[in-house]
């Protein structure tokens, strides 16, 4: 089943953001950074979906800016990460990380930290994840702390 699923490189910024040859965006995308030493599970995000996601990103209070995120680093679980997301508050960001309780949108050197208090942002992506990923892989991503 891996095989079968969209794999990003390692988080690292290397895909851009371009139109294919149709002129169509590319579709939004989401990783799972869990794996180290390699490719890490991915699936595109359905129109609905996207638009599920880009509300909740947009409903979360202001954030702080911040210097560049750190590589989250370690072992299991480290985030969802999108790319090509698109979020009127931030038409121009690189891409989104999700974690537990904070939403980071990347825009070239900088990282604008969202709280996520109640982990929605999270929880939505976890719950699409569990029909896209290995079971094993599925239950490494934390639950929502409420």
């Amino acid at each position: 089943m891996l095989g079968a699923l969209m794999l990003l490189g390692a988080g690292c910024g290397s895909e851009e953001n371009v139109t294919d040859p149709r002129g169509a965006s590319p579709a939004p995308h989401v990783e799972v950074d869990a794996l180290s030493g390699r490719a890490n599970p991915g699936w595109d995000l359905p129109p609905a979906d996207a638009a599920e996601i880009a509300a909740l990103i947009e409903a979360l209070p202001a954030g702080t800016e911040s210097a560049p995120a750190d590589d989250p680093g370690g072992l299991g679980f480290r985030g969802f990460v999108l790319t090509d997301l698109r979020l009127p508050r931030h038409p121009e960001h690189d891409r989104v990380r999700v974690g537990v309780d904070v939403v980071r949108i990347e825009t070239g050197g900088a990282t604008l930290a969202l709280p996520d208090d109640h982990g929605s942002v999270h929880a939505a992506l976890r719950a699409k994840a569990r029909t896209r990923l290995p079971e094993s892989l599925y239950r490494a991503i934390p639950e929502n702390r409420q």
